[in-house]
């Protein structure tokens, strides 16, 4: 089974949660909130964050401690 992590990241412009890496999915974007919601694999963690950390039109990443089963697959 493949982990999944959900992070909310705050943003100054939602065009640009459009142009994410393919490799995470946003599940939700609320242009009017300035907010959006994503998962990606939990073993591409460091990576995913490093790449978030580096771009400059997030204001702030939250990870979410809730394990979503859902969200999860079999390899």
């Amino acid at each position: 089974m493949i982990e999944r992590r959900s992070l909310v990241i705050y943003f100054d412009d939602i065009n640009m949660v459009k142009g994410l890496r393919k490799d995470i999915r946003v599940q939700y974007a609320s242009a009017k909130s300035n907010y959006a919601i994503i998962y990606f694999n939990l073993k591409h963690e460091k990576e995913v964050l490093k790449y978030l950390d580096e771009q400059k039109w997030i204001k702030s990443i939250e990870k979410s401690e809730v394990a979503y089963e859902k969200y999860a697959f079999k390899d």
